[in-house]
């Protein structure tokens, strides 16, 4: 039998917005920032956006439940349901969602509408399985961004958060680590790599502030460094 969110995952692939909504997109540099959980994608676009004005933060709106740990405002936090499922399916149907991704492994939905691209320089803390729909929209640019982190480093900031979630949910959250890096390093040179050492967010924020404003060269080191995680994550698996 064909549910709604059947329907929705089969729409993913072909949807496009709607006139009324490419042309806003067309003033926006889109920022998705791709990578394993505790990276710190979070962090660093907070931080940015207390010094940089002209970037915004994508709030995507999901079905999932919030996180133990997480900010009330990291998401629009959906009730996963039928109405959820309907008022998705309606905003399909008008074209009046910028776009949105089924997670591949929960079955979750991710999203997002025209107020989240309020600012010239939009960040996303995106899913990897999001980013094709997103270049298939008219941005004015696109600076695709996957950040990491030391191995070691990685594994100390992890722990807390897998260990206040079920041994089911923690395999989820490494499978999906996995996948998001191995198609990172599919892609080549469209994707910049940002390392977040411990004690050097500025460093981080500021690193990625340049990148997209197309200030600073792409560095090759820090893509070995995700490599090296990757490599961590298939053995924590």
């Amino acid at each position: 039998m064909t549910t709604k969110l059947d329907l929705i995952k089969e729409r993913e692939p072909s949807y496009t917005p709607g006139l009324h909504v490419t042309e806003e997109l067309r003033k926006v540099t889109m920022v998705p920032l791709i990578g394993p959980f505790a990276v710190g994608k979070s962090v660093c676009m907070a931080k940015i956006l207390e010094q940089e004005p002209d970037f915004g933060r994508v709030q995507s709106f999901t079905t999932r439940s919030r996180r133990n740990g997480e900010a009330e405002d990291e998401y629009r936090f959906l009730p996963d349901g039928e109405v959820t499922l309907d008022w998705i399916a309606e905003e399909i149907k008008r074209r009046d969602l910028v776009q949105y991704a089924v997670h591949p492994t929960t079955g979750n939905i991710y999203g997002s509408d025209l107020r989240d691209y309020a600012k010239p320089y939009s960040m996303l803390d995106a899913l990897y399985s999001a980013v094709e729909g997103l270049r298939r929209l008219p941005f004015k640019d696109m600076k695709e961004i996957t950040m990491v982190a030391e191995p070691n480093e990685w594994v100390a900031r992890s722990k807390e958060r897998l260990g206040q979630i079920s041994t089911n949910e923690a395999n989820k959250r490494l499978r999906e680590s996995i996948l998001s890096l191995e198609w990172s390093l599919e892609q080549g040179d469209s994707i910049s790599w940002v390392c977040n050492r411990t004690n050097q967010l500025p460093e981080t924020c500021q690193e990625v502030v340049e990148i997209v404003r197309g200030s600073i060269e792409k560095k090759s080191a820090n893509r070995v460094v995700g490599e090296a995680l990757l490599e961590r994550l298939r053995i924590l698996l």
